[in-house]
């Protein structure tokens, strides 16, 4: 059976991973914009009582997604065309009876959440918040339509259209009206409810002129993909979250603040993983159906992506991590100095997730062992987090006890991926190209801050803007003469050839 393929729009995957990405940078954005904001117009215990509202809402998020946003990705290349429209409604219909449960659930448990955190302040707040889930849950997985449909440019509009609305309901009512909390997250409400309004008419955009016909998936098809994934989810909210949990609990809000703002990570990962993801989950799904060779079709689409995800992201990391600390000064200002440590390892995680595991591995059929390695993490973590607390009572320990897991789940992964290869280690992970970015990029970047900082003795703005174009020129002089071929990952951009 010819799937898909002939009718759609014939862009590279360059192209359709940079739509995504910029949807993502768009993201990442109004995020990081929301956040200055706030951080400087509420004080740190509403900010704190704030973000916990947020953190308590992606916690469960997980759960009662029930891993279906990525059903869009794995089903909708395996069926016709005709039938996508169908298949879509009946995932889109769950969304919403899980979202109406999920805010119902809020709603009459928010006492009890407050009790857990120690806060009192958010039994009102998550009351205020509770319609959220009804709204936002229905728009879940709609990137994984268009990039299905070789339309993420879509993607691009819709993360476009909705940030700004988000952000202009969320911070007006702090920065004009001078309202606390609270009028953020009825901001947030509102826009959610706007948000789901437009992501009911996009998401069915692209087969609009197709047929409708009822479609050969089943609930229980639907369920069975998407049940490992909840519970593979479901153990990496409970990884991420015990940080949460005990900063929140045993140091405050002030602290859970400062945590909060320290542990974002450098946008441009984020952009390129949930690029490459979104692009390439759709392929490896296909491809799997039609048990095609992985090593002779799978194996050089892998390389390739790893290359470019490694030479793109690993240089602005090395920039992050040492120039954290004047980056969180100038965005949030002298009081959150303390969060630059958080900052700084977290990204130091992030050469570890340009890895695209969990896409490859759920796409070729591997969801429970995805899954297994996530609750195996925790088992580890939770116990490892109890004694570091005990012993150090300090919150990097923790932090640094959650990366290092994280790493070695990483490496067992990438053992099951260069197996389906069938090579070493080397053969899919280019050691030899991750050290001379690594290595050129942070001596390069502790080069520039030392003259900067020390011999012109410049600070803040100054001191990231001439640090930062120093940076890029003699990082990419050097790339010259050590042969990495950035010129390789333009071309396809500015290329208007069809491939």
């Amino acid at each position: 059976m010819q799937i898909m393929v002939k009718n759609l729009k014939n862009t590279s995957n360059t192209q359709q991973a940079f739509w995504v990405a910029l949807a993502s940078l768009v993201t990442f954005s109004f995020g990081i914009l929301s956040a200055v904001i706030l951080s400087r117009y509420l004080s740190k215990s509403d900010y704190g009582t704030y973000n916990q509202v947020l953190f308590i809402y992606s916690t469960l998020l997980v759960i009662f997604t029930l891993g279906l946003p990525k059903t869009y990705s794995y089903f909708l290349p395996r069926i016709e065309r005709d039938q996508s429209r169908h298949a879509i409604k009946k995932i889109t219909n769950i969304f919403f009876i899980l979202g109406a449960i999920f805010s119902l659930l809020l709603y009459f448990f928010s006492g009890v959440i407050a009790d857990v955190l120690r806060n009192d302040q958010l039994e009102f707040a998550i009351k205020i918040f509770s319609p959220v889930p009804l709204f936002m849950l229905p728009t879940m997985g709609i990137e994984g339509i268009f990039s299905c449909y070789r339309q993420a440019h879509l993607a691009t509009i819709y993360t476009l259209c909705t940030r700004m609305l988000m952000l202009s309901c969320i911070v007006l009512p702090v920065t004009i009206f001078e309202t606390t909390y609270i009028g953020a997250l009825i901001g947030f409400t509102i826009a959610s409810f706007c948000t789901l309004l437009l992501a009911l008419y996009l998401k069915y955009l692209p087969v609009k002129n197709y047929e409708s016909i009822k479609s050969s998936l089943t609930y229980k098809k639907i369920f069975s993909f998407s049940l490992p994934l909840m519970i593979s989810s479901i153990w990496g909210v409970v990884e991420i979250s015990s940080n949460q949990f005990f900063i929140s609990r045993y140091f405050g809000r002030e602290a859970f603040a400062e945590y909060s703002i320290g542990a974002i990570e450098l946008p441009l990962v984020g952009m390129v993983l949930g690029a490459t993801s979104a692009v390439l989950a759709p392929i490896f799904s296909r491809m799997a159906y039609e048990n095609v060779n992985l090593k002779v079709e799978l194996y050089p689409l892998w390389n390739r992506v790893f290359e470019k995800s490694a030479m793109l992201t690993y240089p602005f990391l090395a920039f992050f991590i040492i120039f954290a600390k004047e980056i969180i000064v100038l965005l949030f200002g002298e009081n959150y100095i303390g969060s630059a440590i958080y900052f700084q390892i977290f990204n130091i995680y992030c050469f570890f997730t340009i890895i695209i595991c969990g896409p490859y591995l759920i796409n070729t059929g591997r969801n429970k062992i995805y899954a297994n390695a996530h609750m195996y993490s925790v088992f580890f973590l939770i116990p490892l987090q109890f004694f570091v607390l005990k012993l150090f009572n300090n919150i990097i320990s923790l932090i640094s006890i959650l990366v290092l897991v994280r790493i070695f789940r990483t490496l067992f992964f990438l053992n099951i991926i260069y197996s389906d290869f069938g090579g070493g280690f080397f053969r899919i992970f280019p050691i030899f190209l991750i050290l001379k970015i690594i290595l050129s990029s942070f001596l390069v970047g502790i080069i520039c801050k030392y003259f900067i900082l020390n011999l012109l003795n410049m600070n803040g703005i100054f001191l990231l803007l001439l640090g930062g174009f120093s940076y890029l020129f003699l990082y990419l002089l050097i790339t010259y003469f050590i042969k990495i071929d950035y010129i390789s990952i333009l071309r396809p951009l500015l290329s208007k050839r069809i491939k």
